[in-house]
């Protein structure tokens, strides 16, 4: 796959990302600024469907106290977001699972995830479906229905 080096923040951080298909931006950035970390110690962030992890080395960038777990399907992506978070030594602080969520809970559970529970939680839909299926199919597995919040609780505590 063909990727890119991208700036964020005013360079304080890069991400290394699919050159073509949907690729992060301003969106990401925003869906990021909005999280209201109170700077406690305990506070933990996760970024569903994380891709290449830009919100999670958002967050963690701005909030020096917060944990983020990114979970993400794509085998190829996780390896380039665990590529991108230690690109930005943040392997401390930011963790990238492999998974699906959209898979009942007990699937999950082999990840770890199970066992967590987050202060935050932030997803960026892939906004314009149809050209994200157009441009990759086989790397956007999001069904129309599947969009709806309750179907990605599979009952976390969040």
């Amino acid at each position: 796959m063909e990727t890119s080096f991208d700036a964020f923040l005013d360079g304080r951080f890069t991400l290394e990302q699919p050159a073509k298909g949907p690729r992060a931006s301003i969106d990401a950035m925003l869906l990021a600024a909005i999280v209201p970390c109170t700077q406690g110690a305990s506070e933990r962030g996760l970024d569903a469907g994380c891709g290449c992890a830009p919100i999670a080395l958002c967050l963690a960038t701005r909030f020096a106290h917060l944990k983020v777990t990114g979970i993400e399907c794509q085998s190829d992506i996780v390896t380039l977001a665990r590529r991108n978070v230690a690109h930005n030594k943040l392997e401390a602080r930011v963790s990238i699972i492999e998974g699906d969520l959209t898979k009942p809970l007990g699937e999950l559970a082999q990840t770890g995830l199970k066992s967590q529970s987050f202060t935050h939680v932030v997803a960026n839909p892939p906004f314009t479906v149809q050209i994200a299926q157009d441009l990759a199919p086989a790397r956007i597995r999001v069904p129309r229905t599947a969009c709806r919040a309750a179907s990605w609780s599979n009952g976390f505590v969040f």
